[in-house]
Order: C-alpha cells, then structure tokens, then sequence
C-alpha cells in the first residue's frame, strides 16, 4: 500500500484543482451577460466535473488493488439491481417542512445515505438538518465507513445542548468533524465520502458541499438552479477547512439531493443519464408534492433504462418548505 501513497497523493492534487476549476467556471458562468458565453462556462464546468468523478474513481480503484495484493477480495463490488415495482419511499413529518426520501437497492448494506434531524429551540425556534452521502465503492466496506460516519453524528447528537445544537451542526462544522474523523481512518487505507449538508433555519438553507453532486432547487414557476459550490471530498485533505453558504428557501420550493447513482446510471448504448435529462424532468413537476416528484423521476430513469438494471446504489430526497416563517434569519454571514 505504501508504494501507491505517492500516485494517490498526485490523484488528490488533481481531485483539488478539479474542484477549484469547477466553482471557478459555474461562478464566472452567473456573471456572463452573454448567453452564448454562460452555455461554454456551464458545460466547462460539467467536464470539469467528470474528470472530477474520473479521478475519484481511480482512487477507487487504487484502494481495491492495495486490498487484493495476495488475496481474494470477499465477495462482489458490482450492484445489479432491477428497478422495484413498490417504491420503498420515506416519509418525514416536520412542522412546516416536508421531507421524502428513496435509496435503491437498500439503506442497509452500501454505502448512500440521507437522513434529517429536527431541533427544538425555545419560544417556538427550530431548525432542520438534512445530509446525504455517497462512501466510495460498494457491500461491507462502504457500510462500515457509513456507520463510522452515523456514529460520529450520533455522538454529536447527544453530546449536543439545545444553546450550541445549531452551531454544531452548521455545515462548515459538521464537514470539518466528519473530514478529520475520516482522514483518520484514511492514514491505514484509502477512503472517501462525498457529502452535502444543509441546516434549515428560519426560512435560510445554510449548506455545504463535500464534492457532493450539486442539488437542485425548483421553484412553484417551474425555475431550476444548481447549488454547485463544493470542495474536497471527506478523507482526503485532513486539512481541509470547509466553509458554507446560504439561500434563503421560499414556500413551495423544493430542494432535490441525490447521489451520483441516478445521473450516472447509463442505458444499453452507454449513455448517462445525465443532469440535463434530470432538470427538465423537475421543469415539468413544479407543481408536485415531494413524494410526486420522487416517481416522476424514477419513472423516467426507468424508462431510459429500459429494463436495464442499476449499476449503481442510489440516494434522492425532497425537501419542500411549505410555510413561512417569522423570525429572523439565523447569523449575520455572506
């Protein structure tokens, strides 16, 4: 393993100025008056993006080399899994929030993940935190990173008073804990987790982004934004400091996260699926409910398929603020 350490340290180098390219370009591509020009940034960053993905994959495929040096890996890194019939969607009921989610094949082994944590302030405050993500590669070894990960988020829960709750769980926090928590296990063997956090508080959505697919946003008018901002995936750079930024949410807009298992997924002649394919499905649902939406989009993976089974685990989640409300907005950050 020690012998890769030097070829893993270039792919990293390269994995940071991907990511550095990549907000660079979706930045440049908000201020071009010229639509022409803003089209050429877009897709810039979108390849940007893929080598992003490439090279991540690469370390992948370093670690499951260094893991089979003399051995025999236990059992298979493939998923093959049809597209259910009964949609295993959850449901979570939070006052003045709707929250659906889906994982495919499964919550238990993989590595996808998306869960939500409610919190109780006093004189009627609350907040909400809502994070998926994605441990690289597949069966025992991903779900043993994601319940170091869940255990490291339990432990945080509890040791959490309802004065320091909001503070803890901030995005820019929440990554940085998590990232030191994964370098850590990254020093005996190569790991990484994609990941985007966000904390719902008084109608402002602060959030981060660990090289984590950007969300989408669909407003009631049939409006669809990217949140691309992101940095290092978790388990990489030790040293990484995170940061977090903020939209303010309007009721009956949704946020959509996901995994890359949706917009990877390919069809018989080795097409993705694709994100332009997946906004324009959410153009067309403006007026759904989350769970709705949810199998609108699964439909049309399903028939891009083809009948085709997933390659690949994937995670979605709808988060719809359905009501305004009144206090003011949590902080003083840009």
């Amino acid at each position: 393993m020690k012998g890769l350490l030097p070829l893993v340290n270039i792919l990293r180098g390269a994995v940071k100025k991907e990511v550095e390219a990549f907000n660079y370009y979706r930045t440049a591509s908000r201020s071009s008056p010229f639509e022409e020009t803003k089209a050429l940034l877009i897709q810039l960053a979108e390849e940007e993006r893929k080598h992003r993905l490439a090279l991540l994959q690469e370390i992948t495929t370093l670690h499951r080399f260094a893991q089979s040096e003399g051995k025999e890996l236990f059992g298979s890194t493939e998923v093959i899994y049809p597209l259910p019939k009964v949609l295993p969607i959850q449901r979570f009921h939070y006052p003045q929030v709707e929250v659906v989610s889906l994982s495919l094949p499964g919550v238990f082994m993989g590595g996808d993940y998306f869960h939500s944590f409610p919190w109780r302030g006093k004189e009627g405050d609350s907040a909400l935190l809502i994070m998926l993500f994605d441990v690289m590669g597949h069966g025992l070894k991903a779900t043993k990173l994601k319940a170091i990960l869940t255990e490291e988020i339990g432990g945080l829960l509890e040791d959490s008073t309802p004065e320091d709750w909001v503070e803890n769980f901030s995005p820019a926090n929440l990554l940085g804990r998590l990232n030191k928590v994964l370098s850590e296990q990254g020093k005996e063997e190569l790991t990484f987790v994609t990941l985007f956090a966000g904390l719902l508080h008084r109608d402002i959505l602060w959030y981060g982004s660990a090289g984590h697919e950007p969300p989408f946003l669909l407003t009631p008018r049939g409006e669809v934004r990217s949140l691309t901002e992101t940095q290092f995936p978790l388990g990489i750079e030790g040293a990484t400091t995170y940061r977090e930024r903020n939209i303010k949410l309007h009721p009956g807009e949704t946020l959509l996260l996901f995994s890359d298992g949706l917009i990877e997924a390919e069809d018989g002649k080795g097409q993705a699926y694709g994100r332009e394919r997946l906004g324009k499905i959410l153009q067309r649902c403006k007026r759904l409910r989350p769970d709705a939406l949810i199998e609108k989009v699964i439909d049309s993976l399903g028939e891009f398929l083809g009948g085709r089974p997933l390659s690949d685990e994937l995670t979605l989640a709808a988060i719809r603020l359905t009501r305004r409300k009144v206090k003011a907005p949590l902080g003083n950050k840009e």
